[in-house]
């Protein structure tokens, strides 16, 4: 188990039965997208493992 549980998520504003995403929800997803994988490069350059041979290098 973890020692610690992060969620990173958006909050609906309508939970209605229907296809496809909300305007506010859709245009939210790239900076949660962003976010999210900062915290899972930070995570992971925390426990001093390597980057794949051929994985794009993580920004500083």
């Amino acid at each position: 188990m973890p020692r610690a549980l992060v969620v990173h998520a958006v909050e609906a504003a309508d939970a209605a039965l229907g296809t496809g995403l909300s305007e506010p929800v859709r245009a939210a997803l790239p900076e949660l997208a962003d976010r999210v994988l900062a915290f899972v490069r930070q995570a992971h350059d925390a426990t001093g493992q390597r980057q794949s041979e051929g994985a794009p290098p993580t920004p500083a």
